[in-house]
């Protein structure tokens, strides 16, 4: 049997609205520096990726991990509610102190 007490559950919930937030914001932010850093450097047609200087491979970088990691905060955050929600059925197999 877990033992969760309901005010972690809580401070997890926003803790993770928190986590989201910050890496929806440096994603939205990298796509900007993307944008004027990357994009414009590109010309049209095949290029090999080894045109870019690495700044410019580091803020693609960031794109992936901000985006992949809003991503799983938000999983996260579902699950949360989900036991926030369901709290204290779970059918006696939590329980809350």
């Amino acid at each position: 049997m877990v033992k969760i007490k309901s005010r972690y559950i809580n401070i997890s919930l926003i803790i993770t609205c928190l986590l989201i937030l910050l890496f929806g914001y440096g994603w939205v932010n990298s796509m900007v520096s993307y944008k004027y850093e990357v994009q414009d450097f590109l010309k049209p047609g095949p290029q090999p990726s080894s045109g870019l200087d690495a700044d410019q491979i580091n803020i693609i970088s960031a794109i992936s991990f901000c985006k992949y990691a809003t991503i799983a905060f938000c999983a996260l955050l579902v699950g949360l509610l989900i036991i926030n929600e369901k709290e204290p059925s779970f059918k006696g197999r939590i329980e809350w102190v």
